[in-house]
């Protein structure tokens, strides 16, 4: 796995090797996860020409499950006096408060991970225990997203590359079947999504089976392989029989599915919404708080609105001023000018504030503007880096 130098930043001492056994364990948790996960592999940039997708099934769950409990034993093996996530003792006040050890930059190193490797794992199982993978279905990230989007994370220059992706592809209708199971354990435990929520992907869905002339997207993005006839046999296969799970999911979603969930609510619940803002955020929020300051941001954000557009059209409202600048201002015609434009607004950007407000690794400024496929959220978004940066950060559009 790459791994930032630690040495620039807590450098052992002459003749002390360094000592780092709750990072080993992070380290392994992360790779033995990354078996579990082929897609979080990708992500990362680890196993090169991984083919397989996860086991989104119950039983993928358990073995995450599993893994998690692991790791927390060998965590509790290797600091037994960390610090740890809310309802374990409290970190130490200081450094120098923790001893000789804690006080150097090492033991901060370790002290700092064990805290967040603990406080992640428990949240993660407690987000299993309540039952949520069981009704994960969302408009973006989600399971259903994350099996398509991968490919587009995946190395496409050569016939090899190209080999790679045409079996993972004959692996999506597995993984589909995987959370088609998921779903259906949540549905019979009487967890189950919102019926918005599963109009949305469904309709997604259709858009997908629609794209390339009715092709579907999975035949679209493997057009654009230039390999020799027999791969381009096997891709177009792989991409056909994705698509066609892809539409069986979208069919049992929109009926059977959907029929089971109507009369869910859209709203999840005090419980639901702590147990999730913890399992995105790591904090635990307390709703009411959260929610008086987003209507005060809200607010505030709508008088900014206002102000602006007095400086568009003197009188009018943000909608009228927004109509006005569709008739009047400049504008960008085609999706490549668009994706052009995009790129080069954060590359000006980037240059603005490297050297002036931040010093950045080189690596770390070089990020691509994507147009992103047919059926992707509506609003922009970004994919992180390979942590080698053989993949650059990417936007969305």
């Amino acid at each position: 796995m790459w791994r930032m130098p630690t040495d620039q930043f807590s450098p052992a001492q002459p003749g002390q090797p360094e000592q780092r056994p709750v990072r080993d364990v992070a380290d392994g948790y992360v790779l033995a996860l990354a078996d579990l996960d082929p897609i979080l592999a990708t992500t990362l940039g680890l196993h090169p020409g991984e083919h397989r997708l996860p086991d989104f099934s119950p039983d993928g769950q358990a073995a995450a499950d599993a893994l998690a409990r692991t790791a927390l034993a060998e965590l509790a093996a290797a600091s037994p006096a960390s610090p740890a996530s809310p309802g374990h003792p409290a970190a130490p006040a200081s450094p120098a408060a923790a001893g000789p050890a804690a006080a150097s930059g090492d033991g901060g190193d370790e002290r700092r991970c064990a805290r967040l490797l603990r406080e992640r794992l428990e949240a993660g199982l407690a987000h299993s225990a309540a039952g949520e993978p069981l009704r994960s279905l969302s408009n973006i990230f989600g399971p259903v997203h994350s099996v398509r989007s991968v490919f587009l994370a995946m190395p496409a220059a050569t016939a090899d590359d190209w080999a790679v992706i045409a079996r993972r592809m004959a692996e999506v209708p597995a993984a589909l079947a995987g959370i088609q199971a998921s779903l259906a354990e949540g549905a019979r435990r009487g967890l189950l999504a919102a019926p918005r929520q599963i109009r949305t992907v469904a309709g997604q869905l259709q858009e997908w089976s629609a794209s390339e002339a009715g092709r579907g997207w999975f035949a679209g993005f493997a057009a654009a392989a230039d390999v020799p006839a027999p791969l381009r046999a096997e891709l177009d296969q792989a991409a056909a029989a994705a698509m066609a799970a892809y539409d069986g999911l979208r069919r049992w979603l929109a009926g059977e599915y959907l029929a089971q969930a109507e009369g869910t609510p859209d709203g999840v619940g005090e419980e639901r919404y702590r147990l999730g803002a913890r399992y995105w955020t790591g904090a635990n929020l307390d709703p009411a708080d959260e929610y008086a300051w987003g209507w005060q941001q809200f607010l505030e954000l709508r008088e900014e609105m206002h102000d602006e557009a007095q400086r568009v059209l003197r009188g009018s409202t943000a909608l009228e001023a927004m109509r006005y600048l569709d008739r009047q201002s400049e504008a960008v015609h085609g999706t490549e000018e668009i994706r052009r434009r995009l790129q080069k607004l954060m590359d000006d950007v980037i240059a603005d504030l490297q050297g002036v407000h931040f010093d950045l690794a080189g690596p770390l400024l070089a990020v691509e503007a994507r147009i992103a496929p047919p059926g992707s959220a509506a609003a922009p978004y970004y994919t992180a880096p390979s942590k080698d940066f053989a993949r650059p950060g990417r936007t969305w559009l």
